[in-house]
C-alpha cells in the first residue's frame, strides 16, 4: 500500500469513529441547540443591539430591579483594571448615589454614554466586538466631554471581547468575560426584586455571552474532551471547510457578472471591483494602472470579517482626481469625499454591508443572504450614487 493511501485509510478511520455517536458529542449538540432569543433575532455580532440592551441594564432607572447596582459594579471592575485613568477609586464609587445617573446610547457617535450630575461624573463607553478603534475618535469622545463638563471628573471605558488595551490613557478596558461575571453576581445580590421576564431576559444575554464571547465552562470541558479524543479527525474536517470570504467574493463576483448593467473589473481576493455601463466613460479612465482598465475610480466590494462597499478612487492624472474631488464636496449629500491617503487613494463613499461574516452559515445559506444584501443594494445604494455621478456633466477628455 502507498504512504498516500495509507494516510486516506487513517484519515477515513478517524472520520468513522467520530462521526459514531458518543455521549460527548450528544450532550455537546444538545447545549449548542439551546434556544437564545439574541441568535433568533440575529444580533449576537451587532454592536448597536449589545450597547442597546447594555445600556439599559446600566440605567439605574430602568425596569430591570438592578437599581444603580450593576453601573456601579461595571464602574468600579473598570477602574480596578486600569487605576490611572481617574483620580475616583472603586471605594469613591461605592459611596456615591447614582441612583438618578442618565445613561444615553448612540449620542454623538458615543456608544454609551453615562451622566450623573451629583456624582460629578461623565463616563464614555465604547464597545466593539469585531470593529476596532479607528482615527483619534476615543480621544475625540473624550476631549468633547470633559470640554463640556469641565469640573467633572471624566473618563472612558473600553469594552471588547477580550479586554483589549485601548489606544488612549484616558480609557480602562473591561472585557465581555467582566461583564457576564459582574451580571451573574449583581443579579444574585439578596433584596432585589428583579420580574420574571427581566430574570428570562438576563439569563438569556449570559448564556449567548457565554457561548458566543467567552468559553462556557460546560461547553468547554466537553470540547477539549472530545477535541482530545478525536483530533486527527477534527483537523481533517476544519481544513476542508469553506472559507465564508471565498463565498462571498465568487458570489458577488457572480451577480455582477450576470448583470449587462454592469462592468466587473479586476478583482483579488478580498476586492470585488466593477462599474455601472453608464458611467464607464472615457473621462474616467486616466489611472495609473493599478487595474488594467486604468478607470480612475471604481465601485468596490471589501471582504472581510465584515463586508463594506466603498466608492474608491485611485492614483491617476491629478486634475481629473480634483475634478471629481470636487465634485463628491458639493454631493455631501450622497458622496462623503474621504481625506486622501498615501499612495492618492481616497474613498469618496463608505457603507457597511454585511456587519459580520457569519461562520456557522453553510455556503447555500451564505450566498442566499448575499443574494439578498445585493438586491437591496441595487434597490437602496446604488441608484443615488449612479444617479448623481449621470447629472454631472464630465469633459468628454
Amino acid at each position: 500500500m502507498s504512504e498516500a493511501s495509507s494516510v486516506e485509510r487513517q484519515q477515513r478511520q478517524a472520520l468513522e469513529k467520530f462521526l459514531v455517536l458518543n455521549r460527548d458529542l450528544a450532550e455537546l449538540e444538545l447545549l449548542a441547540k439551546r434556544f437564545n432569543i439574541f441568535e433568533a433575532l440575529g444580533v449576537v455580532w451587532a454592536e448597536r443591539k449589545h450597547s442597546n440592551f447594555l445600556g439599559f441594564l446600566l440605567n439605574p432607572a430602568g425596569n430591570h430591579g438592578l437599581g444603580d447596582r450593576f453601573l456601579k459594579s461595571f464602574l468600579q471592575a473598570s477602574l480596578a483594571n486600569q487605576p490611572s485613568v481617574a483620580t475616583l477609586t472603586p471605594i469613591d464609587i461605592d459611596l456615591l448615589d447614582l441612583s438618578q445617573a442618565e445613561v444615553s446610547i448612540e449620542r454623538g457617535g458615543v456608544d454609551i454614554l453615562i451622566r450623573d450630575a451629583r456624582g460629578g461624573i461623565s463616563v464614555i463607553v465604547e464597545n466593539k466586538i469585531y470593529s476596532k478603534q479607528h482615527s483619534d475618535q476615543l480621544a475625540r469622545y473624550f476631549r468633547l466631554e470633559s470640554e463640556r463638563y469641565s469640573k467633572r471628573t471624566v473618563f472612558g471605558i473600553y469594552l471588547t471581547i477580550d479586554g483589549d488595551d485601548p489606544e488612549n490613557e484616558n480609557y480602562a478596558p473591561i472585557s465581555h468575560s467582566q461583564i457576564r461575571r459582574l451580571l451573574t453576581e449583581v443579579s444574585a445580590t439578596p433584596g432585589l426584586h428583579i420580574e420574571r421576564e427581566v430574570q428570562f431576559a438576563l439569563g438569556q444575554y449570559l448564556d449567548m455571552l457565554g457561548r458566543h464571547f467567552m468559553a462556557d465552562e460546560q461547553i468547554k470541558r466537553l470540547c477539549e474532551r472530545i477535541y482530545k479524543e478525536h483530533k486527527q479527525a477534527i483537523d481533517l474536517i476544519l481544513s476542508h471547510m469553506p472559507d465564508p470570504r471565498a463565498v462571498v467574493r465568487e458570489k458577488l463576483k457572480e451577480l455582477i457578472g450576470s448583470n449587462s448593467a454592469l462592468i466587473l473589473d479586476d478583482c483579488t481576493k478580498s476586492l470585488v471591483r466593477f462599474i455601472p455601463r453608464s458611467l464607464d466613460l472615457p473621462f474616467f479612465k486616466c489611472g495609473s494602472g493599478w487595474t488594467s482598465s486604468k478607470r480612475v475610480f471604481l465601485l468596490e466590494f471589501v471582504i472581510d470579517e465584515s463586508v463594506f462597499f466603498f466608492v474608491e478612487m485611485g492614483p491617476g492624472d491629478p486634475e481629473k482626481r480634483k475634478h471629481i474631488v470636487d465634485f463628491a464636496l458639493a454631493k455631501r449629500g450622497t458622496f462623503q469625499g474621504g481625506k486622501e491617503v498615501k499612495g492618492g487613494w481616497q474613498s469618496l463613499f463608505k457603507k457597511e454591508i454585511v456587519e459580520r461574516l457569519d461562520d456557522s452559515l453553510d455556503p447555500e445559506q451564505l450566498a442566499q443572504m448575499i443574494e439578498s444584501k445585493w438586491q437591496d443594494f441595487l434597490e437602496r445604494d446604488l441608484p443615488p450614487i449612479e444617479q448623481a455621478l449621470l447629472a454631472c456633466q464630465w469633459p468628454t477628455a
